[in-house]
């Protein structure tokens, strides 16, 4: 947000901001909210982790399977998968 703040964004000096983990509740949502303005663009994918992004059919899945908030998501998806983190 400093930094933000600091590059002064205006009419004149638009400023992007991509954001890794842009989900509700995240870090990056509260930094997200600090620095949205006018001149300001915040955007990022709503994945917890990037690797929730590629198809589960590309792995024999039909969907992820759901991580409960607070675990880890990688350890939580081996878990779910049976397998080593």
């Amino acid at each position: 947000a400093d930094a933000v703040a600091e590059f002064g964004p205006s009419p004149q000096r638009r400023l992007g901001v991509l954001l890794d983990h842009l989900v509700e509740g995240s870090k990056e949502s509260r930094l997200a909210q600090q620095v949205s303005g006018p001149h300001v663009l915040v955007t990022g994918h709503p994945f917890v982790d990037v690797w929730e992004g590629v198809w589960p059919k590309v792995v024999g899945l039909d969907r992820w399977p759901n991580v409960p908030r607070g675990t880890p998501w990688k350890q939580g998806m081996c878990a779910a998968l049976g397998t080593d983190p």
